[in-house]
């Protein structure tokens, strides 16, 4: 894995406030033979994660009025995202809190059964 790139792009409107954070994960290219299975690995993570992460991020912690992920197709290449818009937290302390959020959610994901 290598390091995280972080693009920052200031609005064209100095008086907005709201910022947005897309965190997003490549996954790779998928072979032909497993594209099935891979993407429906992807998809059942979005899922699973969708309801978790609004609760968490945007209702308890009230990070922003977005919060949210899903896959992703660029380019043919698979991947994972997760988007939060905000008026009231830096990019950073988002960060910060997602990758909170998503090692404590490895929890869940370990506790589940193969169902």
């Amino acid at each position: 894995s290598g390091q995280p790139i972080v693009l920052i792009q200031d609005s064209p409107d100095a008086k907005n406030r709201n910022i947005a954070v897309e965190m997003y994960w490549q996954l790779g290219r998928p072979s032909l033979a497993l594209e099935s299975r891979e993407t429906a690995k992807v998809e059942l993570l979005s899922a699973i994660l969708t309801e978790p992460l609004f609760d968490q991020l945007r209702t308890k912690q009230q990070l922003g009025y977005v919060a949210s992920c899903g896959a992703r197709w660029t380019h043919h290449v698979q991947g994972f995202s997760v988007w939060l818009m905000s008026a009231k937290y830096a990019p950073a302390d988002i960060c910060r809190r997602v990758d909170a959020f998503l090692e404590g959610f490895q929890n869940t994901l370990a506790e589940m059964g193969e169902e």
